[in-house]
């Protein structure tokens, strides 16, 4: 008698096979007149979140030193704050336990800003003759030197890229970059000028061309990167954002024409003073009123677009997931905004006051001092005058300097961080090592240009 099941035989024989076990208790279970057992579920795809471990006092702290030492050094130290702040967000992100490396150093960045600079003084000089060149023959001669800018910024944007990825490297795996910068810059350049034809309606299509351009030249190790995102689909959410800012612009521009002539008996009673508080009260709502509604819709289009790409991107089969909603974005630029006029007021006041206290301190020196040193005084008074504006505006900018950092680098970076996943990551736990280091001009490049990150 064959005590073999004639269903789960052809199973067995594949003993080697995936459902090998299934089939030998299925047939343990056959021979004691039970029923077979359930298929198992297909195992779903790992996913492995983002977490950030960083102490928020740790990086302000970090940066009030780093716009110290930058007002001292005048703007020379941003190299260091700019690899010190890198160091610190990459190894604060860990990606399912293991932390994030960066290995770029701020001897690298200067290097790659003094290559930069033996490119960009030179086309510069060129600009300024260009521009006056044009200005005297009312012709054109400007547009190609405007093209050269943007090529080598597009071409600046693609290497600094390079540079960081090769310099960020996960469980003893660098990233790395192959892929051509005049490329990316001449396809950008293309792209651009038909989305300017267009209206603006094929900047999806031109994103997309260029996200996947990079992707497919980004790897980790010898895994090659994708990106698959559909421009259409980028169209569509963005196109019904654009409607309703559309719509929301005139519905906001109505309701301060109304507010304006609700307030206008105010202004009657203030007698020649009227005119003055109307264009200050127009001036300071309209102004709030219209940042609050572009921080608004533009938190909304960088929510829709990062899911979009953190979507479509892959290393793989690895791929990311973003839950990113708009409302994170614009809560984080409203607390900037806030705390930013929260800062403007006493900075504006104190800088009031000490521009008073100096013009009344240089005032009674010179109506104390004798005729020489009057003539003195008088001579110097001007340049008093620029070096406490230009003191004044480092103060301001330290400061603004600071939150901007804190908000835009620090917290953008912790919202993103916990809104990203990653599915199937152990698709990555074979990767080789591979790629070389990338030079540091296209970083130095887009510093000078003022085009890069942080």
């Amino acid at each position: 008698m064959n005590d073999r099941n004639p269903a789960v035989a052809d199973s067995l024989a594949g003993k080697n096979g995936p459902w090998a076990e299934l089939a030998a208790r299925n047939h343990a279970r056959w021979t004691e007149g039970l029923p077979p057992a359930p298929e198992p579920e297909p195992e779903a795809d790992p996913i492995a979140p983002f977490d950030f471990v960083a102490n928020n006092r740790a990086f302000l702290n970090l940066i009030v030193r780093g716009a110290v030492l930058l007002l001292m050094t005048l703007g020379f130290y941003r190299f260091w704050l700019t690899t010190d702040t890198r160091r610190f967000l990459w190894s604060h992100t860990v990606v399912d336990g293991d932390s994030v490396e960066y290995l770029g150093t701020a001897r690298e960045l200067v290097i790659g800003f003094l290559f930069a600079l033996a490119v960009i003084v030179p086309l510069n000089l060129i600009a300024f003759l260009g521009s006056i060149e044009a200005e005297s023959r009312q012709t054109f001669a400007s547009f190609p030197v405007g093209l050269v800018f943007f090529l080598f910024g597009q071409f600046a944007l693609y290497r600094a890229r390079r540079y960081r990825l090769t310099r960020t490297v996960w469980r003893g795996v660098r990233f790395w970059m192959d892929g051509s910068g005049w490329a990316y810059a001449f396809m950008s350049f293309g792209l651009l000028i038909l989305a300017v034809m267009s209206f603006g309606l094929l900047q999806p299509w031109r994103v997309a061309v260029q996200e996947r351009y990079k992707m497919s030249h980004t790897c980790y190790g010898n895994v090659r990167g994708g990106f698959d995102g559909s421009a259409w689909t980028f169209f569509k959410h963005g196109i019904l954002l654009w409607l309703g800012a559309i719509v929301a612009g005139i519905v906001l521009l109505s309701v301060l024409g109304s507010v304006l002539a609700v307030a206008n008996p105010v202004f009657g009673s203030l007698g020649g003073k009227t005119n003055m508080a109307r264009a200050v009260f127009t001036g300071v709502v309209s102004g709030l009123a219209f940042i609050i509604f572009a921080m608004f819709f533009w938190a909304y289009y960088k929510a829709i677009e990062w899911r979009w790409w953190a979507h479509a991107v892959h290393l793989g089969e690895a791929r990311l997931q973003c839950s990113i909603r708009g409302h994170h974005f614009f809560l984080l630029y409203l607390k900037l905004f806030g705390l930013a006029l929260l800062v403007a007021i006493p900075v504006l006041v104190t800088l009031g006051g000490l521009y008073l206290a100096v013009t009344a301190l240089w005032g009674s020196l010179l109506s104390s001092a004798a005729e020489p040193t009057r003539t003195v005084l008088l001579a110097w008074r001007p340049t008093a005058q620029v070096v406490g504006g230009f003191g004044a505006f480092l103060i301001a900018a330290l400061a603004f300097g600071i939150l901007y950092r804190y908000f835009m680098q620090y917290r953008y970076w912790q919202l993103l961080v916990a809104h990203l996943e990653i599915a199937n990551i152990h698709a990555l736990d074979g990767a080789i090592a591979q790629g070389d280091l990338a030079g540091v001009l296209g970083e130095g490049l887009a510093d000078s240009l003022d085009v890069g990150g942080f």
